[in-house]
């Protein structure tokens, strides 16, 4: 359910350290479909012989597919294929569906994105200054329920949305309702409970009635561990560089904040609905797609380039990975859709809006890895530090090596040559530098083009 801005993918964006999804100076002009659909084909198909994607990929350009295609296994004990008709979990993409029945009640007068949450819930702790607005854009300053400490044991069990909103509604607001953005789920959880007190139906079935089955989104829908799902990608974690199947969440949870499961064919006619009035109108849309604070709108991250608007977002929940991408004056829109949550999708964009702009791609390189002496690596383990309060452990386990940021996932190493090792499931390179008596100072870090030295410190 976490947002993409911070790159927050419970994934391999190498080591913390990756700037975010940026747009260059780019033009149209210069690749065809077919020289994009060629070059994306070959980027992805390496990216999955690597182990770093399995997924379905999508690239719309006024209102045609120019590239779909999908890589990697549905199921990876049973050997099945993943297709494009394959459904993923899709994590905090619900978000922006979710703002868009907001959207569809305020256009019938049903409720005005004005109106404070006081209305719906009159005992609700300073709900007299937190408006539907706010929660939209994610400016109420209630503090997020997915990273409270109780979170992880909470997520394993069945709930109700009102027993969700009991996690966090009596804890102090972080700031003054307006005045800032920090990204909360909790948001929008209190919105999909508007949804279902407005319509006095439930989520699912409202946004089933009301926006899949009028746009034909007919593969998309709340995701129902008891329902038989036909084509329900399995989704798949890492454990110290191994794949193991990802860690229980029940569905129930997350809600309108990232429990819906979709297709990257229903998310291009979601894109394309946005692009007409078919679901809302121009007013409605004009508020979805304003820049608040933190460059959020209702559901999307917003931000210009060019003079125009590139609407954005990541999604990351347990076994899944999202990514989805607009150009709003261009008709151009990306969708990346992984069942590893590892996935580095913050990569893979980059990269593919390289290829479709015709700009210079970091192509991945297949690198063949060496065996050292156990001892040759230990003088490389301990920490190293890239900035104050950013460190990097190397660690060994047998004649396996490990690179983690503290609090994050540990990612495993190979040795390219003594001094020279790469990431096995990212584009990555890590170079140790001794000094004249063969002590290790630094350690050098190369990745997107980018190189950043760390000191070792212990």
């Amino acid at each position: 359910m976490e947002r993409g801005k911070s790159g927050k993918l419970k994934g391999l964006g190498l080591f913390g350290l990756l700037t975010l999804f940026s747009f260059q100076a780019l033009s149209w002009a210069q690749p065809t479909a077919e020289e994009i659909a060629s070059q994306a084909e070959a980027y992805l198909r390496l990216q999955n012989e690597l182990g770093r994607f399995s997924g379905a990929v999508l690239i719309g350009f006024k209102g045609q597919i120019i590239f779909e295609k999908a890589y990697g296994l549905a199921n990876y004990e049973l050997q099945v294929p993943l297709t494009v008709r394959s459904k993923f979990r899709i994590g905090s993409l619900t978000k922006a569906l979710t703002a868009a029945a907001i959207l569809q009640l305020a256009e019938k007068g049903l409720l005005r994105l004005e109106d404070p949450i006081a209305r719906f819930w009159p005992d609700y702790p300073s709900g007299e200054k937190i408006t539907l607005h706010h929660l939209l854009t994610h400016t109420s300053g209630i503090p997020n329920f997915t990273s409270l400490p109780e979170y992880q044991k909470f997520k394993l069990n069945p709930t109700t949305l009102s027993r969700t909103m009991e996690l966090f509604q009596k804890l102090p607001l972080q700031f003054e309702p307006g005045s800032r953005f920090a990204y909360s789920n909790s948001n929008y959880i209190l919105l999909t409970a508007v949804i279902e007190k407005v319509t006095g139906r439930s989520y699912a079935d409202y946004m089933r009635e009301k926006i899949f089955l009028p746009l034909n989104m007919l593969d998309t829908g709340y995701d129902d561990l008891n329902s038989i799902i036909k084509h329900r990608a399995l989704g798949y974690s890492l454990r110290d560089g191994d794949l193991i199947n990802a860690p229980y969440i029940d569905m129930m949870v997350p809600a309108g904040a990232g429990g819906l499961l979709s297709t990257v064919e229903d998310l291009f006619a979601w894109d394309q609905a946005l692009r007409s009035e078919r679901l809302l109108t121009a007013a409605s849309k004009q508020k979805m797609f304003t820049p608040f604070l933190g460059n959020y709108g209702y559901g999307w991250e917003i931000k210009p380039f060019q003079g125009k608007l590139v609407a954005q977002h990541s999604g990351g929940i347990e076994g899944f990975a999202s990514f989805f991408g607009r150009w709003l004056d261009e008709d151009l829109c990306l969708i990346l859709l992984s069942n590893f949550d590892f996935a580095p999708l913050s990569q893979f964009k980059d990269d593919l809006t390289a290829i479709i702009f015709g700009q210079p791609v970091n192509w991945p390189k297949l690198k063949k890895a060496i065996s050292l002496p156990p001892e040759i690596f230990d003088r490389y383990c301990g920490d190293y530090e890239f900035a104050p309060n950013l460190f990097l452990r190397l660690s060994r386990e047998g004649n396996r090596y490990f690179s983690q940021v503290p609090g994050q996932r540990r990612i495993e190493i190979l040795a390219a040559s003594e001094t020279n090792f790469f990431g096995r499931l990212v584009e990555a390179e890590l170079t140790f530098v001794l000094d004249a008596k063969g002590k290790v100072v630094e350690v050098v870090l190369k990745q997107g083009g980018k190189e950043l030295r760390g000191k070792k410190v212990r």
